[in-house]
């Protein structure tokens, strides 16, 4: 795609740039899959950490990016109140109104009152469907095929029959997913590695299939489903094109029903993500620090060592604290409360 063409707008339809804002980076998917509550989301705050979270995802955890697709007022209205969270939005959803869905009524206030929204442009049906050789291309953000398109890329007729007349398959019509949008949004704003945590994909009429409370009728149960499986055909295509473009997805779902990406352990990812980042860092001389050493080269003295610091001050690497969480700190100077460092995957994971 040509890097000129825009791919993401403010509210009055002008380019917003920021294209490959992250390059390079890795971002944690928050999805709605009942295994959200099963992680340690306290991990996710670390510094260094970036999350991206969809649809209703931010009642369990409130990502720095979310992504939706469908009805506005489907959603939390305090998700597109909170300024903290990237929003981006499809165009021109700009004018429709919030849904309290504490008052459960319509607000006065629509999208382009909200701050931290991004817009992007959804493909149409008849042009900008499923292509693994242009989903990274297409200057509009594809989540799908709608109902009358087959995966093959065959449109469907009024008067055809239910098999697709090209590839044969009477169950590859259409299907949509949010999934596929936040894969191209993250992989416009420059991240290079997505790590999937509750990405379930398979629901039950007889259990909870979100982490947050939402009933499903048997119906939606049974399409949700359909459109998990579609998600695997399309991944498994798209697999190529993801590895040639140097992205690379793993997924942290333990049992997840999307199959195609390799699996890991989140606290891995996490460890593997911020173990470059110190958890402290020296402060002290850093406005002076040029000043100071031009005095002592004219004075012919060598530089003056930093100051020792004293055992209340003394910075350590990386520990765990109450309740297996990933904080920062300093040694104690009683044994018995000392703080575990972390050296290695083992200390990260509290074994």
């Amino acid at each position: 795609m040509n890097s000129n063409v825009p791919i993401f707008f403010r509210s009055d339809e002008k380019p917003l740039h920021i294209r490959n804002l992250y390059y390079g980076q890795s971002v944690f998917f928050m999805f709605s899959g009942p295994s959200l509550k099963d992680y340690d989301l306290s991990l996710f705050r670390h510094p260094g950490i970036m999350t991206f979270g969809v649809n209703n995802s931010p009642f369990v955890f409130r990502p720095d990016f979310h992504c939706m697709v469908d009805d506005v007022s489907n959603f939390a209205a305090s998700i597109y109140r909170d300024p903290k969270i990237m929003n981006f939005i499809p165009y021109p959803k700009n004018t429709e109104k919030i849904f309290d869905n504490n008052a459960w009524k319509y607000m006065d206030l629509t999208l382009k009152h909200c701050p931290n929204v991004v817009y992007y442009k959804r493909g149409a049906a008849e042009v900008e469907y499923f292509r693994t050789d242009t989903f990274f291309e297409q200057s509009v953000i594809n989540w799908g095929n709608f109902g009358c398109r087959c995966h093959c890329g065959y449109m469907k007729e009024e008067d055809d029959p239910k098999l697709c007349p090209k590839c044969g398959h009477d169950n590859r019509w259409g299907k949509r997913t949010v999934f596929l949008a936040a894969l191209r949004i993250a992989y416009e704003l420059g991240f290079r590695k997505i790590y999937l945590c509750g990405t379930d994909f398979k629901m039950k009429s007889t259990q909870d299939n979100y982490a947050f409370h939402q009933s499903r009728s048997s119906g939606s149960v049974k399409n949700n489903n359909k459109t998990y499986s579609m998600l695997n055909l399309r991944m498994e295509a798209l697999k190529p094109e993801i590895e040639k473009r140097g992205l690379e997805v793993i997924n942290c779902t333990e049992g997840s029903g999307l199959k195609t990406f390799p699996f890991m352990d989140y606290r891995e990812a996490i460890y593997e993500t911020v173990k470059w980042m110190p958890v402290r860092e020296q402060s002290e001389g850093l406005y002076d620090r040029k000043a100071k050493e031009k005095d002592a080269k004219k004075r012919e003295q060598p530089k003056p060592e930093q100051p020792e610091q004293n055992d209340d001050t003394k910075p350590i690497t990386r520990w765990l604290g109450p309740g297996c969480e990933l904080l920062h700190g300093y040694e104690s100077s009683s044994v018995s409360t000392r703080p575990k460092k972390i050296t290695t995957l083992k200390d990260f994971a509290g074994e």
